[in-house]
């Protein structure tokens, strides 16, 4: 064989290998383009479908124009003052209302002082402090395992979501570009709102009664977006136990004329609820299609409806308030 025909053949032989060498380079390219491509759309997609499939913008229904075009919230205003109380991490904030420059009692304040504080036995008290210590911070991504704390943080993301919308929020320094940065009782409570098909669009919204001297805030305000054109009232309930043997522990009762009612939380939290429709639907008129109070922990979103006995009760409530006289002993009234 010639120096020439070598060459020729040696030439042929580089071009097909070269050839096979980008083919293959390409082909591993083409892969890899797709697989990132499939990653960035399965990621869009699913976060889409868990939390960005809430319209944006809600049609204004009939009742939420009359309540946010109502002239009572001219004359009421909301203080929100930091606790001067105790030097611990646990200090909270005081909230106090005003109407026409008078000072209204809060309804959670009112409630505790006529009917006590919800009983709970110290050893119940003992078992869900090493639970909380235990899995309320760490495992489930909750931004603090003080009660207090834990709350107001939940309260702050939420009100930010209703007031400016979920795509603010996601840029916010709540979730620093994701949602996944939120706390884990207000992640479950998207999802939650996500499924209903509700859309929050009032949080923290001042009401009161002139006949009681009483005012409260309603935590959120969402407007159904099935079609139905519902307005749902929220009572938010941020817990970092979600045992639910504790919330509605049945030891003791409230002070009378409540003396039928056991003193635990999830009463009190329908009594808040009760005087909240009852507010809604004679002062200023509106009857929510739905009010609901919603119980959200780090691994599960609970909601209650308006139970009977609140209903029954409400007449003998409604007497006892108008006359604005504390019950004698009433510390001692809630333990018989």
């Amino acid at each position: 064989m010639t120096f020439r025909s070598y060459f020729q053949l040696d030439k042929s032989q580089s071009k097909t290998s070269h050839f096979q060498v980008l083919i293959k380079k390409y082909i591993v390219l083409f892969k890899n383009s797709l697989s990132t491509k499939r990653k960035k759309t399965m990621s869009v997609s699913f976060e889409q479908k868990r939390v960005k499939s809430v319209p944006q913008k809600p049609k204004i229904t009939p009742k939420f124009e009359r309540l946010i075009k109502s002239p009572r919230n001219r004359n009421i205003k909301l203080f929100i003052a930091k606790g001067k109380g105790s030097k611990k991490k646990s200090a909270g904030e005081r909230t106090h209302f005003k109407v026409n420059g008078q000072r209204f009692a809060g309804v959670t304040t009112t409630i505790q002082t006529y009917w006590g504080k919800p009983y709970v036995p110290h050893e119940v008290k003992e078992k869900n402090s090493k639970y909380v210590a235990k899995s309320g911070n760490c495992r489930f991504k909750c931004k603090s395992s003080d009660a207090m704390k834990h709350g107001k943080i939940v309260d702050d993301e939420i009100s930010f979501l209703a007031t400016h919308g979920l795509e603010k929020l996601r840029k916010s320094k709540h979730c620093k570009g994701k949602l996944e940065n939120l706390d884990r009782c207000t992640y479950n409570l998207l999802l939650f709102l996500k499924k209903k098909m509700w859309k929050p669009v009032l949080a923290q919204f001042p009401i009161y009664s002139s006949e009681f001297r009483l005012a409260t805030a309603i935590d959120l305000i969402c407007v159904s977006m099935d079609g139905t054109q519902q307005l749902i009232l929220l009572e938010l309930k941020a817990t970092l136990n979600q045992d639910d043997s504790t919330y509605r522990h049945q030891d003791r009762t409230m002070a009378p004329p409540l003396d039928r009612v056991y003193n635990s939380y999830a009463n009190h939290h329908q009594l808040q609820l009760a005087l909240m429709w009852r507010m809604l639907t004679r002062d200023y008129g509106i009857e929510p299609d739905l009010a609901l109070v919603v119980r959200v922990c780090a691994t599960s979103v609970t909601e209650y409806e308006m139970e009977e006995w609140c209903e029954i009760c409400m007449p003998e409530i409604v007497e006892f308030l108008s006359t604005q006289k504390k019950p004698k002993n009433a510390r001692k009234a809630k333990y018989k």
